[in-house]
């Protein structure tokens, strides 16, 4: 198997435990903790202390936390944050994944995505600019498009930031 077809089954492997987990009952949002790591392999050293920090400081600032499970496959190692609440409440968790990714320099790693039955929210959605690009500050989608930069480029930035993050082991205050 290639590695992008390990990926795309990876991704495969996500969604099915996503539409498993949403399914579970009640009124339920989650937020998927992973890593935004450019090329392959989809992970890095410190990756899944960064991914668990990551998690226990989102379940200290959104209240409603159920459970929580983790998956390692081609697409990388991501935890399944589960939560009751509403969509308002949803928007909510989605301000505080937002905060973590851009208050920490080491933030810029992750992937926060806050899923509903009804998909993924957007920042867009709440109002909030696309995600800028880890070397040139541009739109992160529009650089990857265009391959703007080399991978060993963006993947030294990775690098980089997972050292800051193994010195700084700080979250964000809750706002």
């Amino acid at each position: 198997m290639t590695p992008l077809e390990d990926v795309l089954k990876g991704r495969d492997e996500r969604a099915a435990l996503q539409s498993r987990l949403l399914k579970g009952g009640g009124s339920r949002f989650l937020i998927q903790v992973s890593l935004n790591i450019p090329g392959f392999p989809k992970t890095i050293e410190a990756g899944d202390e960064i991914v668990a920090y990551a998690a226990v400081c989102l379940k200290e600032e959104i209240s409603g936390f159920i459970g929580e499970e983790t998956l390692l496959n081609g697409a990388g190692l991501c935890t399944l944050l589960v939560f009751s609440g509403t969509n308002d409440d949803a928007a909510k968790a989605k301000n505080a994944t937002l905060r973590l990714e851009e208050e920490t320099g080491w933030g810029r790693l992750m992937d926060l995505d806050v899923l509903t039955e009804n998909g993924a929210l957007k920042r867009e959605t709440i109002g909030k600019r696309q995600r800028k690009c880890l070397l040139c500050g541009n739109d992160a989608k529009i650089c990857a498009a265009e391959g703007s930069h080399a991978v060993s480029a963006l993947r030294a930035e990775v690098s980089r930031l997972a050292a800051e993050f193994i010195a700084s082991q700080k979250c964000t205050e809750p706002k």
